[in-house]
């Protein structure tokens, strides 16, 4: 059996509606998951299993946030950038040639790295400990976008 490019469509929207209402039971359970180990905190301030509970109970309603802006955005792979191209750039970020040809290399295809080498006040560390704590950095700074948008969505963070 073979269907139109109608009847697709239609599948496709009953799909959406189902998984719409999926999404809003599960944020709603999260949020009263929340409410009711908030309500247990505030009897009893000082229990730091209450507390516990509040953070475990935010960071699933977070989850399902999350999960949520992730289903409806779409990843784009970008291909590393050329050492020719990187080297250029930190030439004109205030690199000298030797420096920007090192550092274009190390980063591999990764500006940041390459910046970050590049804006190192001690140069005396190897490069290999700048591009690990280049790397934890933009993990962290992930971590804080991601905390960014929860909190645009009008999510509590503590």
């Amino acid at each position: 059996m073979t269907l139109s490019v109608a009847d697709r469509q239609a599948a496709n929207e009953e799909l959406g509606i189902v998984l719409q209402k999926q999404l809003e039971l599960q944020e709603a359970n999260a949020k009263k998951q929340l409410e009711q180990a908030e309500f247990e905190l505030s009897l009893n301030k000082e229990n730091i299993e209450l507390k516990e509970q509040v953070l475990i109970a935010e960071k699933n309603l977070a989850d399902v946030m999350i999960t949520t802006i992730r289903s409806r955005c779409q990843m784009l792979p970008l291909p590393p950038l050329q050492p020719t191209i990187i080297e250029a750039a930190l030439i004109k970020e205030g690199a000298t040639a030797n420096e920007a040809k090192n550092f274009a290399i190390e980063a591999q295809g990764n500006w940041a790295i390459a910046k970050s080498l590049l804006s190192s006040s001690d140069r005396s560390c190897s490069s290999v400990e700048m591009i690990f704590c280049t790397l934890i950095m933009q993990k962290g700074q992930q971590h804080l976008e991601q905390a960014r948008t929860l909190m645009a969505c009008g999510t509590k963070i503590i």
